[in-house]
């Protein structure tokens, strides 16, 4: 599921198409904003407004319906919700594993290496790291995973290949591509992500 998602809808028609009737469209995405901007920044035209508790309640409501949660972010771990609310708390909040993203390109260690650590001062330590790589990988692709995986912050790194289409993903597509579901099962494997969905049935807090 995707709780904030703002200007174009692709995530959400690529989750629709990889599980189908998997999660009804308040479960997949509880708040949709037209403008390409932070949610925090984008107008409301008075819809509910967004809080940490009524986020946890959408996700954990929408974790009841599966074994495995995956819950994506908007944009960033600090990009602002809403005034008082970033991402990260929300993953704070939840106690959950976490994949951080990144584009195996040059500057990525940089952009991982912050997202990792506002993680970390937020005492958030279950961290992996998931490396797209490009159409035309620079010299820095083969050392960037590399030396993630060699800091001192005992995390998880994996490698998944480039894809053609980043808008649409198709189901067809990736039912044949093996290493994209032998990675894919080694991220969420069973020590991994489906304690998260246990930790938010069970939590009494009420996040992204």
């Amino acid at each position: 599921m995707k709780p904030f998602c703002s200007g174009g809808k692709d995530d959400l028609k690529a989750f629709q198409t990889i599980q189908g009737e998997g999660l009804s469209q308040r479960l997949l995405n509880p708040y949709y904003f037209p403008e390409p901007l932070a949610p925090a920044l984008a107008k409301r035209d008075g819809k509910p407004q967004i809080s940490l508790s009524s986020t946890l309640r959408v996700i954990r409501a929408a974790s009841q319906k599966c074994d495995c949660l995956l819950v994506e972010g908007a944009g960033g771990v600090l990009v602002p919700i809403t005034k008082h609310l970033m991402m990260a708390d929300v993953i704070a909040a939840l106690d959950c594993d976490v994949i951080v993203v990144s584009k195996n390109e040059l500057g990525t260690l940089n952009h991982t290496l912050l997202t990792l650590e506002a993680l970390r001062s937020r005492r958030i330590w279950r961290m992996k790291v998931v490396f797209f790589e490009t159409k035309n990988p620079d010299a820095s692709s083969k050392s960037n995973p590399v030396w993630i995986a060699e800091c001192p912050i005992n995390i998880g790194v994996f490698k998944l290949p480039y894809r053609k289409s980043k808008s649409r993903l198709e189901e067809a597509n990736l039912r044949e591509s093996k290493n994209f579901q032998k990675t894919l099962a080694q991220i969420c494997g069973p020590d991994s992500f489906c304690p998260v969905v246990r930790t938010a049935e069970k939590s009494s807090e009420t996040k992204d």
